[in-house]
């Protein structure tokens, strides 16, 4: 997302490096999208490039809609309609010389696959990723909230481009993922957006994933609070933040030391 919708957001950059992952070290990214909250994050204020020596993959589509999208259509504040244009121009013209353009039903890189889920947008573009015989596809935004467009697929959000468009391919991916069993990754879902979609009548259920923790080894000087949080942390890379340095382990802010998460085992 970057700081287009505010100064206060666009922690990417900032939480990479507090995992140890240098910005600069990152050779490729997939852009699903023109919306701002998915190319935001490409270039800093300043216009310069957050991951300076990446290649950036995008559907051909997507990329000639995305510097000018129609946005008319949208039942959005002038201003906010604005916001997403100008996002788009700046972040995709700073990567207009490292573009490759990808197709659907073909790999971008070793077990990432394109998925066309035109409707949210003209090029918006879902990714099928496989280890194995582990299958997760990423829906990006082909549903938001399982409150909302699970629960009410033909509910619209204000940000479908093409709303019948989006529903079809609503139906057609969730409908897809249920008959296989395949895991699911949502952008817009809650933390951490990992789950299953299972249908039930005329609307789909989220089954969320349970986030596992696994307990680490820790400093011996650390209070209750600590001990807990410390479970998300890889032993090792222990490292004071700004925000923490000289504060009491109790009243230091989250998250407070640098390290990487673990995420949970998927068993489709």
């Amino acid at each position: 997302m970057g700081t287009a919708l505010g100064l206060d957001l666009g922690r990417l950059e900032q939480n990479l490096r507090l995992t140890g992952i240098d910005p600069a070290s990152i050779t490729d990214v997939i852009l699903s999208h023109a919306h701002l909250d998915h190319v935001g994050g490409v270039t800093r204020l300043d216009g310069t490039l957050v991951y300076p020596d990446a290649q950036y993959h995008m559907a051909a589509h997507e990329w000639s809609s995305g510097p000018h999208p129609d946005l008319r259509v949208l039942p959005v504040n002038d201003g906010l309609r604005q916001t997403f244009v100008t996002t788009a121009q700046r972040s995709l013209g700073a990567v207009h010389d490292r573009v490759n353009f990808v197709q659907a039903g073909r790999e971008i890189m070793p077990g990432i696959q394109a998925v066309e889920a035109a409707g949210h947008m003209p090029g918006h573009t879902a990714l099928l990723i496989t280890a194995g015989k582990s299958k997760l596809l990423h829906v990006v935004d082909v549903f938001h909230h399982a409150a909302f467009d699970l629960a009410h697929p033909t509910w619209q959000t204000a940000f479908d481009h093409d709303p019948p468009g989006a529903y079809a391919t609503r139906r057609r991916l969730l409908d897809q993922v249920c008959v296989d069993r395949t895991a699911v990754l949502a952008y817009h879902a809650p933390f951490p957006g990992l789950g299953h979609v299972l249908v039930n009548g005329p609307r789909y259920d989220w089954v969320a994933a349970p986030w596992q923790f696994e307990v680490q080894p820790h400093p011996p000087a650390l209070g209750p609070a600590d001990a807990v949080r410390s479970a998300l942390w890889r032993p090792g890379q222990w490292t004071e933040s700004p925000l923490s340095a000289g504060r009491p382990a109790s009243t230091r802010p989250w998250p407070h030391r640098s390290a990487a998460l673990r995420y949970p085992e998927l068993r489709c």
